[in-house]
């Protein structure tokens, strides 16, 4: 495991960079559903062959292209319908937020931390979501989605941008990702990153909690 002292010294840090989707909210069944049913669609050859966890992480134009599919039109579609079916499952009510998220978010914001959410999902999806976990009021304007850049995760652009637009200094910040593309965005943008969930313990030298429960509870 990372070093205690290195942990806390994160813990510390006065902005907190949060990923979205696998991290605040539990969105990976919905998301892989949607890119089921637009490849099913669109492109059912790759069906078979398709696993959300090779895209995970992904904005969802990055994950088709790392499918294979580059043909324009075809690549235009499977984007549009793949949000379509996604906003549409949340606006039905089938996304919750993640365990102790909003307690976590008081917790952080109660302490006079800052807040600031860096997501590859798209400004339409991301407010969507937020809007329907009731998560919006923890960070207002403070929101860059791949809207905003012209790469998202693994690239550094979404955390580069945050830190221009909002005034952020990275010495000062740590990101919360869950994913290997995230952490990635994080270390080429020189932000030092915590990770939730299953990609914290597949690692023993990058601190990480199993939830973020357990980071909360760090946080007490």
């Amino acid at each position: 495991m990372p070093p205690v002292d290195r942990r806390n010294d994160l813990l510390q840090r006065q902005v907190y960079l949060f990923d979205l989707d696998g991290t605040l909210v539990d969105s990976d069944v919905l998301h892989a559903t949607a890119f089921h049913e637009a490849l099913l669609m669109h492109a059912p050859a790759l069906v078979p062959s398709f696993s959300y966890e090779l895209v995970r992480g992904l904005s969802t134009y990055s994950a088709f292209c790392a499918l294979g599919i580059r043909q324009g039109a075809i690549l235009d579609k499977l984007v549009s319908f793949k949000q379509t079916h996604y906003r549409s499952a949340v606006q039905r009510g089938l996304l919750e937020a993640s365990l102790g998220a909003h307690a976590l978010l008081e917790r952080l914001r109660g302490s006079g931390r800052s807040l600031g959410l860096v997501t590859s999902g798209s400004r339409n999806s991301v407010e969507t979501t937020l809007r329907a976990t009731d998560l919006m009021k923890f960070f207002g304007q403070h929101i860059v989605t791949s809207d905003d850049v012209s790469m998202g995760k693994p690239a550094p652009d979404l955390y580069v941008t945050a830190l221009s637009i909002f005034g952020y200094d990275k010495a000062f910040c740590v990101g919360v990702e869950d994913s290997e593309p995230g952490f990635t965005a994080c270390t080429l943008a020189e932000i030092d990153c915590l990770l939730i969930g299953s990609s914290a313990s597949t690692s023993d030298k990058i601190p990480g909690f199993a939830n973020l429960t357990v980071l909360l509870e760090a946080l007490q």
